[in-house]
């Protein structure tokens, strides 16, 4: 029972986005899912269909994205490209950069276990993570979020996470991402727990990161090296 569980929180929710899958249709690209990640990042199964992208640039604040544009943005981020590269498989902080973009930038939790990492961020930039997060259906995010738990720490000052209840999001996932490890477009149901910081001042923070859903748990130490 535990192996399995293990293998389906791995893949930062191996999420077999299965309309798509079969019919090959179009895939690889940016965008975010949703799994413990941040953290850490779960598994579990969806059903591609249409392709309905929402809005990337949807924000509620200044700096802050709608959960529908969160959960899809970083989960298309982390699972465009290949594990080898990816940001969720990164022990040291050597792929922070890869494929951020002007607007926000992700940080990202890991498969399970803990991670040290070190990261340069541009100054004015808003920060957007998972503390644990899922990649499903409507029914395995209700039991996900029932016992999901996260912790965000920056300089010592606790962070009030944001409960992202199932949002649904059209997803680009290159080949042997992190998740699924097949390349794949398709609608999938999205939950976790978030947190989205105002840009930090420019210098040095420590901000650590925690998450678990029943059995899953990871954690990651950032060293962020905030630019002038």
């Amino acid at each position: 029972m535990r192996s399995e569980r293990s293998r389906l929180l791995l893949a930062l929710t191996a999420l077999t986005l299965v309309g798509a899958c079969s019919s090959g249709g179009p895939q690889a690209a940016p965008a975010p899912a949703s799994i413990p990640t941040t953290a850490s990042a779960p598994t579990a199964t969806a059903t591609a269909t249409a392709n309905s992208t929402p809005s990337a640039t949807a924000t509620t604040a200044p700096g802050r994205l709608v959960p529908e544009a969160l959960q899809s943005r970083w989960w298309n981020w982390a699972g465009g490209t290949a594990a080898i590269v990816s940001p969720v498989t990164d022990q040291d902080g050597k792929r922070c950069g890869h494929r951020q973009t002007p607007d926000v930038w992700f940080l990202a939790g890991t498969t399970g276990g803990h991670a040290e990492r070190s990261c340069t961020v541009p100054a004015g930039v808003p920060i957007a993570l998972p503390l644990v997060n899922l990649m499903g259906t409507d029914e395995q995010c209700r039991t996900f979020m029932a016992t999901a738990q996260g912790e965000a720490v920056l300089d010592g000052r606790a962070l009030q996470p944001e409960r992202v209840e199932a949002t649904t999001a059209t997803l680009f996932l290159g080949a042997n991402n992190p998740f699924t490890g097949k390349r794949s477009t398709g609608s999938a149901t999205l939950c976790g727990l978030w947190v989205q910081l105002d840009p930090p001042s420019p210098g040095a923070h420590r901000l650590t990161i925690s998450g678990s859903s029943a059995d899953f748990s990871t954690s990651v130490a950032y060293a962020l090296t905030v630019g002038t």
